[in-house]
């Protein structure tokens, strides 16, 4: 009868142990405080090194696409990778109150015990509070990301729109652009470095995602480029090209048709940085 009560108890130590290993191993939490930070990856062409962030050597060769692949976040939370250790994982986070999920990419630590996230993503899942008292309530899980997409596109249809941003003074607002509250921010010398366009390929970032990226255009009939700066979004499965830039990589044949037929890549902007503020009222 002994042996067995000794048994017993090994058994009950066991679990007890490995419960309480497998909490401390666990990629998630919940109710967990989320912040913002302006990182503000495309005003900074999505260049860890120009951001600041830790992660930036770690990840310093990682393509464009991958870096914009997801919004970014700093991870400092008690459950998961610790430090350095979580650069270039991706985090799915739900705001408590409303329900609203928003995958990111880990780019840099902080020292909050929870999360310091890109305001962008911040602002997806707000619920109205957010700003007011400085943060989020939410629950996490490191996933695994997703590394399937691709940020370029062959034979694809560019029409064209009248933005005219120079008779408009490349202000963004005045043109009535779907970007326009996602960029007001941005100086005129970063408005006006690239012509504009308005983007709905299929392969690439969807909808306000694209807001400030930059894309490569290329007329299949005769090889001309020209780079562009998304500002809009479109309905038409693939670009909206400024009359400008239409009829500078024009084969003789776009008013004709209406429409070139293009390839488009993802590309750096190049431009220059911009000022980061961090979020940091603490919880009541």
């Amino acid at each position: 009868m002994g042996k067995v009560s000794c048994l017993c108890i090994a058994v009950v130590f066991v679990y007890l142990v490995a419960s309480v290993f497998a909490k401390e191993s666990t990629d998630s939490d919940t109710n967990v405080v989320a912040y913002w930070s302006d990182y503000d990856p495309p005003a900074n062409d999505w260049d860890l090194a120009k951001v600041g962030v830790a992660c930036s050597s770690k990840l310093e060769d990682m393509p464009l696409e991958w870096r914009s692949q997801y919004e970014w976040t700093g991870f400092c939370a008690e459950h998961g990778p610790q430090n350095l250790d979580g650069c270039g994982r991706c985090v799915l986070v739900t705001n408590t109150k409303n329900g609203k999920q928003v995958k990111l990419r880990i780019v840099d630590t902080c020292g909050v015990g929870g999360l310091v996230m890109d305001l962008r993503p911040f602002n997806e899942i707000d619920d109205g509070t957010g700003h007011l008292v400085g943060h989020h309530i939410v629950d996490y899980e490191i996933v695994d990301c997703d590394t399937e997409s691709t940020d370029s596109d062959t034979n694809v249809v560019a029409y064209w729109s009248d933005y005219d941003p120079p008779a408009n003074d490349w202000d963004l607002a005045k043109v009535g652009v779907a970007c326009s509250s996602q960029l007001e921010g941005m100086t005129l010398e970063w408005r006006s470095q690239y012509d504009w366009t308005g983007f709905c390929g299929e392969h690439g970032p969807q909808n306000l995602d694209a807001c400030g990226r930059c894309i490569l255009v290329t007329n299949t009939k005769n090889g001309k480029q020209v780079k562009l700066r998304i500002v809009d979004t479109c309905g038409l499965n693939g670009l909206v090209m400024d009359l400008r830039p239409f009829d500078e990589i024009d084969d003789g044949t776009g008013h004709i048709n209406g429409h070139h037929v293009v390839d488009y890549e993802f590309v750096e902007c190049g431009d220059t940085s911009t000022t980061r503020f961090i979020s940091m009222k603490m919880p009541n």
